[in-house]
């Protein structure tokens, strides 16, 4: 068995216990381990402070450190057009086999809601307000507060609702990390989200070819 240390970079806390949780399955299963260098997965906060810092590990390509980064599509038609405007590249593939760069289609609430059982006994909303296509979603995040907005009555799930200005309500991260944390069934998700299955199965080779 080999360990092997990683720097990890995301953009938010939902992010990051997503990540925490892909880790910690296929570690479960693998002869190696991907184990996360003290303080990672680290939260860069927004979209460009994770492509800056993911331009300079990719400069430093030859130092032979591992990196994991994981980011949202957005607005991206395609992965390709994604990392052409990140790296200049026209496919991950062309990245160093030590820097693991993942795509959540189109958003990690994407992931977050494939388990769609589980956020629905989460949320205590029936099961049919969820569907099994989430990575078809355009805009996952938004689709959490609509099932919220017109489902839940529970104050602590109306305040993950954003206020007026804001991106997301007060309770938002709290509640879906504890989800993912606590709740999250992996391979459901997988069973549902063709992009987080690639995800899973990217970690799993890169720690077979150690």
């Amino acid at each position: 068995m080999a360990d092997i240390y990683v720097y990890a970079y995301v953009e938010d806390e939902p992010t990051k216990a997503v990540l925490k949780k892909m880790i910690e399955y296929v570690n479960s299963y693998s002869r190696n381990r991907f184990l996360f260098c003290n303080g990672a997965p680290v939260i860069t906060r927004g979209y460009g402070n994770l492509k800056n810092t993911a331009c300079r590990f990719l400069r430093a390509e030859k130092s032979g450190i591992w990196s994991i980064f994981v980011t949202d599509l957005d607005q991206f038609e395609t992965v390709h057009s994604l990392c052409n405007n990140w790296f200049g590249l026209s496919c991950f593939r062309q990245l160093p086999s030590q820097m693991i760069f993942r795509i959540a289609v189109r958003e990690v609430e994407s992931w977050i809601i494939a388990d769609k059982e589980g956020i629905a006994e989460f949320l205590n909303v029936a099961v049919a307000n969820f569907t099994d296509l989430p990575d078809n979603i355009s805009d996952p995040k938004q689709f959490i507060f609509k099932v919220i907005r017109h489902k839940c009555r529970n104050k602590k799930y109306q305040e993950m609702l954003p206020l007026r200005g804001q991106a997301i309500g007060i309770e938002y991260n709290p509640q879906i990390v504890s989800f993912i944390t606590n709740n999250w069934n992996i391979e459901n998700a997988m069973n549902k989200s063709p992009s987080l299955k690639r995800a899973i199965q990217c970690f799993a080779s890169r720690l077979s070819s150690i």
